[in-house]
């Protein structure tokens, strides 16, 4: 098929649900970037905020940001309303809170030259951090499976670019999970044989910690056996290894929404019963993750909302 003269070569999803106190550094991340040729598509998930008020400030100030009301308070359901709507080549997705660095779509456009890449991610940094301190080191092969099942190395959906017809061909994201439809998506991604490279670049800034806080730990549990069952689809089961990260972060979350410390202690000796290597993967947050615990466990809810939302 051949391409629209007229159509960006980026479109840029950015699902907004009562995300006004974040959206606008996030715009402006978009607006920075060096590479001009992207489209970006707003859809308000019925926010009850002012981030339609943002939003439509947004479009005012530049031609390339267009404003779209989706079907329900639902941010999966905005998503799959989005790739219905973007005109670009790519589709470069953006969570509010999230920043693009001001080269993202530049490298992205050189990366994705290559006719046999379908997606492209790179480094993750936490908001204030400086240059060489992501969250995880990039692996040297294709994006797999098992790498999604373990320590994530995309971290955030804000840091994938796919080609659009590999959108179009996985499917719609599942809007019946309230947490880790990204993830089911992604493992239907890579299950369906696109080929998703890490460009060893930092691409993407994560900062929606704060928004993150309040985890209801019943749905985090329910969005992971909606993967598992996705991969178990594809012949890929978690190793040992994998559930215990998997737990180590379950365990986070616990602290993070002001479960009492036990609780959390207790699904953090789980992980670590699974697989002592797999939780040690990254000893600072292991022995993080196990003092909570203990020590959380005399200390107030609302103190340790406080402490472990990072």
């Amino acid at each position: 098929m051949a391409r629209n003269s007229d159509a960006p070569r980026f479109s840029v999803i950015l699902p907004c649900l009562d995300d006004g106190r974040l959206l606008e550094r996030t715009i402006e991340s978009l607006r920075a970037q060096t590479f001009k040729d992207f489209e970006v598509l707003l859809v308000d998930a019925l926010s009850h905020d002012g981030t339609a008020g943002i939003m439509d400030g947004a479009v005012a100030a530049d031609r390339r940001f267009r404003a779209f009301r989706g079907p329900s308070r639902n941010c999966a359901a905005a998503r799959n309303m989005a790739r219905g709507l973007a005109r670009g080549d790519f589709l470069a997705f953006c969570e509010p809170g999230d920043l693009f660095e001001p080269h993202k779509l530049a490298i992205l456009d050189q990366a994705l030259c290559d006719s046999t890449v379908d997606g492209a991610y790179g480094e993750v940094l936490p908001l204030g951090a400086r240059r060489g301190r992501a969250f995880y080191v990039l692996p040297d092969t294709d994006l797999s499976i098992g790498q999604l099942l373990g320590a994530n190395p995309l971290v955030t959906l804000s840091n994938l670019c796919v080609r659009r017809g590999a959108f179009l061909a996985t499917g719609s994201f599942d809007t019946g999970l309230a947490h880790g439809d990204e993830l089911e998506w992604l493992i239907r991604l890579v299950g369906h044989g696109f080929r998703i490279t890490p460009v060893e670049a930092p691409l993407t800034r994560f900062g929606r910690a704060g928004k993150l806080a309040p985890v209801d730990l019943d749905s985090l549990r329910g969005g992971r056996a909606a993967s598992l069952r996705t991969a178990a689809r594809y012949g890929v089961h978690p190793t040992p290894a994998d559930e215990a990260i998997q737990l180590r972060s379950l365990a986070w979350s616990a602290l993070r929404q002001g479960s009492h410390g036990f609780r959390a202690l207790g699904i953090a000796l789980d992980g670590l019963r699974i697989s002592p290597r797999g939780f040690f993967a990254q000893p600072a947050t292991a022995i993080m993750t196990l003092a909570g615990g203990l020590v959380s466990s005399v200390l107030p809810p609302g103190l340790r909302r406080v402490l472990f939302t990072i």
